[in-house]
């Protein structure tokens, strides 16, 4: 997953009409924008979809919450899909980083769905009240089509 550019052709960070070096952050809903410089249209798209597959056993060891992490902050909005489907079980800890995580990533605009919540991590949710704070599908493709509009 490799964006070299914001615009559909031309170097990075620079317009590929006047080649003037911009700086533009992303709104939160995609679409176009003008230079500041020539008015040439440049086209902006939505960020990347990552997913994220977590294997058995506990979701987050201090690397995989670094990594995580990451990737929330790494494309502006992030886009994540969590599919938890072999997490049957979440600590306390997590489920502050999970709402961690979260925060983060809505502060940047970007947007985190949950996917295949086992009925244990499900009842978890619904007690700390979690599951308010993300969007939960019952499977990865109603996961995608929903982070994808």
């Amino acid at each position: 997953m490799i964006i070299s550019s914001r615009t559909p052709e031309g170097e990075q960070n620079r317009c590929p009409v006047c080649g003037s070096e911009i700086w533009l952050e992303p709104s939160l809903s995609t679409g176009d924008a003008p230079c500041p410089n020539c008015g040439h249209l440049l086209w902006y798209s939505n960020p990347p979809i990552t997913v994220v597959t977590f294997p058995s056993g506990e979701v987050f060891d201090d690397s995989a919450w670094e990594r995580l992490m990451h990737l929330g902050s790494e494309h502006r909005p992030a886009r994540l899909l969590l599919n938890i489907k072999n997490i049957s079980f979440l600590s306390s800890t997590v489920m502050t980083r999970l709402v961690m995580l979260n925060n983060e990533t809505k502060a940047r605009g970007g947007k985190i769905v949950l996917c295949n919540v086992s009925p244990n991590v499900n009842e978890i949710f619904k007690i700390t009240r979690v599951s308010a704070l993300f969007e939960i599908y019952s499977d990865e493709n109603a996961a995608l089509q929903a982070i994808s509009d």
